[in-house]
């Protein structure tokens, strides 16, 4: 089974996966999908689209990373 997608959890210190993702698009300029749009299960957890070439979504996830280490 497989898809385009990943759901990964929102790291500590955040309150819920919409700060999580509003601080990745205004620190990091990475736009994720909040999961709690797809109701309370997804709550806690951000969706990453696998839709772009590799060097795109490696990108991203050094932005994220650096994001996170300055807070």
């Amino acid at each position: 089974k497989g898809s385009l997608y990943v759901w990964s959890p929102i790291p500590n210190g955040f309150s819920s996966s919409q700060e999580f993702t509003t601080f990745l698009l205004e620190r990091a300029h990475v736009a994720v999908t909040p999961g709690g749009g797809y109701g309370p299960a997804g709550e806690g957890y951000f969706r990453i689209s696998l839709t772009y070439p590799d060097s795109v979504i490696a990108e991203a996830v050094e932005r994220i990373a650096l994001a996170l280490k300055q807070g």
